[in-house]
C-alpha cells in the first residue's frame, strides 16, 4: 500500500504545475447520517494537505486526511476511525508543520469526558503516534497549537463548570511528554474565556482570544513557561447606541518581516432581532486590524476598521493569515439567513487590496458556506477550506475546498500580482534529475553558497547533511528506492523543501 501512495505521489510531483489553476470540489456523500468536515489546511511545496474529520451514524467516528496537487486531484487518502463517543469536528482542531516531513493535529473528543488529542502524521499521512490528555480536569478541550524549536504549543480550556471555562497553556516535546503547563484563567471566575490562536515571542508567547462572559476580544502575554505577565482586553469600542461595542475573536498573525497584526470583529450597529430566534439581537460588524507595538506597552503602529458600510451583517472572523508581502489575508463568513465565506487582502500599510464573498454552486436551496481555514499556495493563489450545510435538503454536512488566485478570483481575470508571484517563485528551486538513482543537484536564484541541505526520508530520518555549492552534485547512491524530502535552509533560519524520487 505505502508503495503504491508512493508511486502516485511522485507522478503529481513530476507534473508541471500552472502559474494559476482553480477548482472548487466538494467531497461527502449526501444525507443526515454522514458529517464531513475539512477543518485545517497546511501547504508543503506543491502538496496541499487537508484534515478533518468523518462523524457517522453507523461507524465510530475517523479522523479524515487527505493530499491533493495545485489542480485539486487526490494524491492520498486516509482515514483513521477512534472509538468514540462523540468527537467535536469543526472549530476546534489545529494542525502545524513539525517539519516538511511531519505535523501536529490536536483536537478535543468526548470519550466518556472531554479529552485532548494530540496526534502525529507523517507526510503519506500515516499515524506516528497519538496521544489523550486530561489535564486539570475530566473536561479538557484542546483548540489551538504551535510548534518551535523544542516542542508543540498547545492551547484549550478546561470546561469544568456549564457556566464558565477555564483557559490553560500546555507544552509537550515531540514524543508528547509534557514539559509543562499553566492555567490562565480559573473557571471559579465564572466566566467564559476562550484562547484562540498563539505566537512565538523572543520572551514568550502571545495568545489572541475571547472574555465571552461580556464579549470582550483580549490578547494575553505569557513568558516562556506559559505564567501570565500581562492582559489586554478591546473594551475601548463604542456601537451606535453609545455603549461598549462587543468584540470577539482576536486573531494574530506574524509578518515575515517579524512584524504582529491582530484582528478582531467589533459589534457597531444593531439592526433587528435574529430570524431564527426574535430574542437575540442581531449587529452589523466591523472587521478591526492593527499592527502591535509590544515593546513597551499595547501600542499600535497602524489601525483600520473595514466594512462598516454594513456588509457584515453577522459575520465571524476565523484566520488572519500573513503574506509575502508583509500584509495579511483575512478570513471569515457572513451570516443572515445563510453563510457566506469571505476573504480580504490587505497590504502592509493597512490599506484594503481586495475584498470577494464566495459560495459553492452546489444546489439552489439556502445553504451555508462556512470557512475555516486559507493557505497560500505555491503558484501564488490560495487554498480555502471548509463545510457545506442545506437547511432545505435531506442533508447533514459535507466538505469543500476552493482554489483562488493571488487577487483572489476564482477565474483568473489577468491577476498579476508581482509582489506576491515574485516572492514565491524566488524561493522555488529545482532538483535534476528527479526521478533519480545516483546523484541530483539544486538550482535556483535564491540558492546561495553555505545553505543547508538536508534530505530526509519518509521515517522522518536526516539521511543526507551537506552545504549547497554551485553545481555541486548530492551522492545518493546508497539511498533506498522511494519518495525523499530534500529542505534547503538559508541562512535567515527559513527552510523550503521539494520532494525527491529515488529509484
Amino acid at each position: 500500500m505505502k508503495f503504491l501512495l508512493l508511486l502516485i505521489l511522485n507522478l503529481c510531483v513530476l507534473g508541471v504545475t500552472a502559474q494559476y489553476t482553480y477548482f472548487n470540489n466538494t467531497y461527502g456523500e449526501f444525507g443526515d447520517q454522514e458529517t464531513e468536515v475539512i477543518s485545517n489546511v497546511v501547504v508543503v511545496g506543491d502538496i496541499i494537505y487537508l484534515f478533518g474529520g468523518i462523524d457517522n451514524d453507523q461507524d465510530p467516528f475517523s479522523f479524515l486526511l487527505r493530499a491533493i496537487d495545485n489542480q485539486g486531484e487526490t494524491i492520498i487518502e486516509n482515514t483513521v476511525p477512534i472509538n468514540n463517543s462523540l468527537t467535536l469536528i469543526g472549530d476546534c482542531q489545529a494542525v502545524s508543520p513539525i517539519n516538511p516531513n511531519k505535523f501536529v493535529y490536536t483536537q478535543a473528543t468526548v470519550q466518556g469526558e472531554l479529552k485532548g488529542y494530540v496526534t502525529i502524521y507523517d507526510e503519506l499521512l500515516d499515524t506516528v503516534w497519538m496521544k489523550t490528555y486530561n489535564l486539570f480536569s475530566s473536561q479538557t478541550y484542546f483548540r489551538s497549537n504551535i510548534v518551535d524549536e523544542s516542542g508543540i504549543i498547545i492551547l484549550g480550556e478546561d470546561a469544568s463548570f456549564s457556566n464558565a471555562t477555564g483557559t490553560f497553556i500546555l507544552k509537550i516535546d515531540f514524543d508528547g511528554n509534557i514539559v509543562w503547563s499553566n492555567l490562565l484563567h480559573n473557571v471559579n471566575e465564572e466566566m467564559v474565556h476562550v484562547n484562540e490562536n498563539v505566537i512565538t515571542l523572543t520572551d514568550g508567547y502571545l495568545l489572541g482570544g475571547n472574555k465571552q462572559g461580556q464579549f470582550t476580544a483580549m490578547l494575553t502575554k505569557t513568558d516562556l513557561e506559559g505564567n501570565v505577565e500581562w492582559e489586554y482586553y478591546a473594551d475601548n469600542f463604542e456601537n451606535d447606541e453609545g455603549e461598549q461595542a462587543d468584540t470577539r475573536a482576536y486573531r494574530l498573525a506574524q509578518l515575515p518581516n517579524g512584524d504582529i497584526v491582530g484582528a478582531h470583529m467589533v459589534w457597531y450597529e444593531y439592526y433587528g432581532t435574529q430570524p431564527w430566534n426574535n430574542q437575540d439581537p442581531s449587529w452589523y460588524r466591523s472587521l478591526h486590524l492593527s499592527k502591535i507595538n509590544l515593546e513597551d506597552s499595547i501600542t499600535t503602529y497602524w489601525e483600520h476598521n473595514y466594512f462598516t458600510d454594513q456588509e457584515f451583517s453577522g459575520s465571524n472572523l476565523w484566520k488572519i493569515l500573513p503574506t509575502e508581502d508583509n500584509g495579511v489575508i483575512a478570513m471569515g463568513a457572513n451570516e443572515v439567513y445563510a453563510e457566506n465565506a469571505w476573504v480580504a487582502k490587505i497590504d502592509s500599510s493597512g490599506a484594503l487590496e481586495w475584498f470577494n464573498f464566495y459560495s459553492l454552486d452546489i444546489s439552489q436551496t439556502q445553504e451555508t458556506y462556512y470557512p475555516y481555514d486559507i493557505e497560500q499556495t505555491s503558484d501564488g493563489g490560495y487554498i480555502i477550506v471548509g463545510e457545506y450545510f442545506s437547511y432545505n435538503e435531506d442533508n447533514f454536512k459535507k466538505s469543500w475546498v476552493m482554489k483562488i488566485d493571488a487577487c483572489g478570483d476564482t477565474q483568473w481575470q489577468g491577476c498579476d500580482y508581482v509582489g506576491i508571484q515574485e516572492s514565491i517563485q524566488s524561493k522555488q528551486f529545482k532538483i535534476y534529475p528527479n526521478p533519480a538513482n545516483t546523484y541530483f543537484q539544486l538550482e535556483g536564484k535564491t540558492l546561495s553558497v553555505g545553505d543547508r541541505i538536508e534530505v530526509i526520508d519518509m521515517y522522518g530520518r536526516v539521511v543526507i547533511q551537506e552545504e549547497w555549492i554551485p553545481n555541486g552534485m548530492i551522492d545518493i547512491d546508497e539511498l533506498s528506492s522511494g519518495l525523499y524530502q530534500v529542505i534547503v535552509y538559508n541562512k535567515s533560519g527559513s527552510f523550503y523543501s521539494k520532494s525527491l524520487v529515488v529509484e
